[in-house]
């Protein structure tokens, strides 16, 4: 197998493969690709200033290793394994080859408008990738991270029989999928079955409570749901941060067992340790002293109206408002002037600056 290279780019990442000898371009595939016939995969282009290499740039995406350290839900879970499946058939209707796709968890990508998982295909006759599609299916149990509130049964369902699915057959695993997963909600089969577009958006509660999978490789006997050890993600220190906060200030969550509790939402400056509480729905962060929330008037290469944090029904979202030096969202460059939701626990850097936002419950 050639040599391949991932980096990141300020639009996102790029990807390139170097032909080894006995490697050569599949061109019935590579026309494929690059009419669209597949919009599952990325367009892959031939370097023009190395012929012997194929490149692949990925924008407005993050890796799906990013994606899953956010929880997810059952539906969400389910719309991937559906998306893969999906993938299975069009490369079967297409005469495609699975085994030119690549399915290590950092280099497959989640479209942040859509997402849309989004593949790169390698159209090499000869390619060999490191994780086949099942060595996926059977991973992502491990690496994903679920949601607390959520009954986890059917993730042990899955992990069990995935681990004695020998040998293995997409159309078993795709009836047990039906029949003993997604069968045990309606709105859910349906979703998957039909693959839906959007991923199902998650409550603040559903952020915060979180249920950790075993860590990948760490493959562990079948058990009950009530027996998994649950802990909620790390905050940023262990020290409660105490902030006096007006009823304005304050939000109310609901905790999904008839309570409700209020919530603050804030910034921690890495460098120094500073705390900004986040106070307003619409929260401008820059250099510009007299008409920023947040002025971090010590560092010149933050723009003046550097970037914004919105909050909107106990959601929040970053926008970069077209700063020179960018906004990055957990290693994802932010397109100018739209809004992309955030999480607590998520990493910020305005220009060579990193940040911290938080949610905590008081």
């Amino acid at each position: 197998m050639g040599k391949i290279t991932i980096s990141s780019t300020i639009d996102g990442y790029l990807l390139s493969h170097k032909l080894i000898k006995g490697e050569d371009v599949n061109v019935r595939e590579f026309d494929i690709i690059a009419r669209g016939g597949m919009q599952q995969l990325l367009p892959v282009s031939v370097d023009t200033k190395k012929k012997q290499q194929l490149i692949c740039s990925v924008n407005g995406c993050m890796t799906l290793e990013n994606y899953l350290k956010t929880p997810i839900n059952k539906r969400t879970f389910l719309e991937i394994i559906a998306q893969v499946l999906d993938l299975t058939k069009s490369c079967k209707e297409k005469n495609m080859h699975m085994e030119s796709i690549e399915f290590e968890h950092s280099q497959i990508f989640v479209d942040i408008k859509t997402q849309k998982l989004r593949f790169v295909y390698w159209p090499i006759v000869n390619f060999q990738q490191v994780e086949d599609v099942v060595d996926f299916l059977k991973n992502i149990a491990y690496t994903a991270t679920f949601l607390k509130t959520e009954d986890t049964e059917y993730v042990y369902k899955y992990i069990h029989y995935m681990d004695n699915a020998t040998p293995f057959s997409f159309n078993s695993f795709e009836r047990f999928i039906n029949e003993k997963i997604a069968n045990s909600d309606r709105i859910i089969n349906q979703a998957f079955a039909e693959s839906v577009d959007a991923r199902t958006s998650r409550t603040e509660d559903e952020r915060k409570n979180i249920a950790y999978m075993p860590s990948y490789g760490e493959k562990k006997p079948v058990m009950q749901a009530k027996e998994v050890e649950q802990k909620v993600a790390p905050q940023y220190s262990t020290e409660r941060l105490i902030i006096e906060a007006t009823d304005e200030q304050e939000k109310t969550a609901f905790l999904g067992d008839g309570r409700f509790s209020k919530e603050i939402a804030y910034l921690v400056r890495e460098k120094t340790g500073e705390k900004k509480l986040v106070d307003k729905p619409l929260f401008l962060i820059g250099r510009n002293q007299s008409s920023m929330d947040y002025a971090i008037s010590d560092n010149k290469s933050i723009s003046r109206h550097h970037a914004s944090i919105v909050s909107e029904d106990n959601r929040y979202y970053l926008i970069d408002n077209d700063s020179i030096n960018k906004t990055v969202l957990d290693g994802i460059p932010l397109i100018p002037n739209e809004k992309t939701e955030m999480f607590s626990g998520a990493k910020l850097m305005f220009s060579n600056e990193e940040f911290t936002f938080m949610v905590e419950q008081l």
